[in-house]
């Protein structure tokens, strides 16, 4: 699959990045604070463990979810629903074999249960059963406004050689998200792949109005073009990108990932480019 160029996603995980440092929903170890004092008061109260082992699953440490679930198991045998718990953790551990079970026990009676048809979707995947993860990721799907979990399902579909699908499944993941930048860049890669041009230029072109710099989806579509073989529509988008770059302030224009799209703009159209835009020291203090 033809993925971004490397600056786009150096630009990318910069920003991502970024978005990352937000606050996460509830701490892990505040919780697990919280209840463990909680649970030594009252040992048996399987409510205050169902919510430990709830928040062992969310930071993946499935260790500490089995062996919750065994205790509340034996404490209150068939009180609790744990098959997803238990399935998702050993997902987490790579059993999918394993998994499979817990998770097709609580499908059984929680199909809408979005979270669970993912991750048996994955089971599906990793047991080379690529009709009934594509399934489960339908189902789970179908009226998700999750966007990683649409982006999940191109991807797979991309590897299992269905590149068009995986377009198909975007288009109805970015009705539900819609202008999602995640989203919107999984259908760039997939779209590509597909050789799906208007597709893959719509998302750039939606990209480039909603992402927080316009000029790494710039260059992308430049290039994009000119992939396609559409010689006369890649020089204007290249043109475009250059002029959209001289309008800039030079002290901004001089940040490095600006500096390299120009460099890449200017090398494109084959012109000399201008003295580098160097920035005025820094007065000294007192000056």
């Amino acid at each position: 699959m033809s993925g971004l160029p490397a600056l786009t996603r150096l630009v990318a995980a910069w920003l991502i990045l970024g978005a990352a440092k937000a606050p996460a929903h509830g701490d892990y170890h505040d919780v697990v604070r919280n209840l463990t004092p909680r649970i030594q008061a009252e040992p048996e109260n399987t409510k205050l463990r169902y919510q430990l082992v709830a928040a062992h699953v969310e930071h993946d440490e499935w260790k500490l979810a089995l062996a919750e679930c065994d205790r509340i198991e034996k404490l209150a045998p068939g009180k609790h629903q744990l098959g997803y718990f238990r399935g998702r953790s050993l997902a987490t551990a790579e059993r999918w074999q394993d998994a499979l079970a817990p998770l097709d026990e609580f499908l059984s009676s929680a199909s809408a249960h979005e979270e669970a048809r993912v991750w048996r979707a994955r089971v599906h995947s990793q047991l080379k059963d690529p009709a009934k993860a594509v399934a489960d990721y339908r189902a789970a799907l179908e009226k998700s406004r999750n966007p990683d979990h649409h982006a999940e399902f191109a991807r797979a579909l991309v590897e299992q050689d269905q590149a068009k699908e995986a377009v198909t499944a975007l288009q109805h993941g970015l009705k539900l998200c819609p202008d999602d930048p995640a989203l919107l860049e999984c259908m760039v890669e997939c779209a590509t792949a597909a050789k799906a041009q208007a597709a893959t230029l719509a998302a750039i072109d939606r990209l480039i109005k909603t992402w927080p710099r316009p000029e790494p989806w710039m260059l992308r579509r430049a290039q994009v073009l000119a992939d396609f073989e559409r010689k006369d529509e890649s020089i204007a988008a290249w043109k475009a990108l250059e002029s959209h770059l001289q309008k800039l302030p030079n002290l901004e224009r001089a940040q490095p990932f600006l500096v390299e799209i120009e460099a890449h703009t200017h090398a494109a159209l084959g012109v000399t480019p201008p003295a580098p835009v160097v920035a005025p020291p820094a007065p000294a203090p007192g000056e």
